[in-house]
């Protein structure tokens, strides 16, 4: 009983610890690959000016939300309603 449990903190130990020997390995390969980049490379970028979208949207309007939050509402109470029936 005691080596079945042994052999399970084991394997979640050496799973735990690999996977966090994979993510300290992956982060320093990121870290790793900004360093390599010029600071002046930030100097060469084209300037571009971002067109401004057009505004769709009415002001005040909360008909959808409104909807949606009565779609989630019946979504999570009709199976609730049902189930108590059954009992």
């Amino acid at each position: 009983m005691i080596q079945s449990k042994l052999k399970k903190t084991m394997k979640s130990s050496q799973i735990l610890s690999a996977a966090i020997l994979l993510f300290i390995i992956v982060a320093g390969v990121f870290i790793l690959s900004t360093f390599n980049q010029p600071a002046a490379s930030a100097l060469h970028a084209q300037v571009t000016i971002t067109p401004t979208p057009e505004d769709n949207s009415v002001i005040g309007s909360t008909n959808g939300i409104v909807a949606m939050g009565f779609l989630i509402v019946l979504i999570v109470t009709v199976p609730l309603i049902f189930r108590r029936k059954r009992k």
